[in-house]
């Protein structure tokens, strides 16, 4: 919720979002699009990233998040 509060309080209008996270089994849960919604002035690229914390922690999570900022031109 401390996310939702901060999105409340700040400018995002003309601004592009790229959300991520790390989870222990809830994927993104909605969270990519609640941000959509909350930001509906903002660019809020909804392919988001989610690894649990064990792959977030290992060379495999590394490459994934290197792949996936590669695959969005970063």
């Amino acid at each position: 919720m401390i996310m939702y509060t901060f999105m409340e309080e700040y400018d995002f209008d003309d601004k592009i979002v790229i959300p991520f996270n790390t989870h222990e089994g809830s994927g993104d849960s909605g969270t990519y699009s609640t941000i959509q919604e909350k930001l509906p002035k903002a660019k809020v690229n909804t392919n988001g990233l989610a690894l649990d914390g064990k792959t977030a922690r290992s060379d495999d999570g590394k490459q994934q998040t290197i792949d996936w900022l590669k695959e969005l031109g970063y």
